[in-house]
């Protein structure tokens, strides 16, 4: 048996998005990305993950427009940061 199905799918707008490999995940499997504070500081933030889509994931929580978030090498600052606890 086979179907023919049509699928209608609406554009978001007016999203965050950022990168997949920007969002990294806890202990208890929570995501969270790194937002940068300072010229070399970064703070961790969670986050609420919406829509993922083209290697880019909606963020419907946790950063503001203009933020600045760590994209590849934010599991580098993970490692450094478990480093220091």
């Amino acid at each position: 048996m086979y179907v023919t199905a049509s699928v209608h799918a609406a554009a978001l707008q007016n999203v965050l998005t950022v990168p997949d490999t920007a969002v990294l995940r806890d202990t208890e499997n929570e995501p969270f990305v790194y937002v940068q504070t300072g010229a070399t500081e970064f703070a961790r933030r969670q986050v609420t993950l919406g829509e993922a889509n083209n290697g880019r994931i909606q963020l419907t929580s946790g950063i503001k427009e203009a933020e600045r978030v760590a994209g590849n090498g934010s599991l580098f600052l993970q490692f450094m940061n478990s480093l220091q606890h």
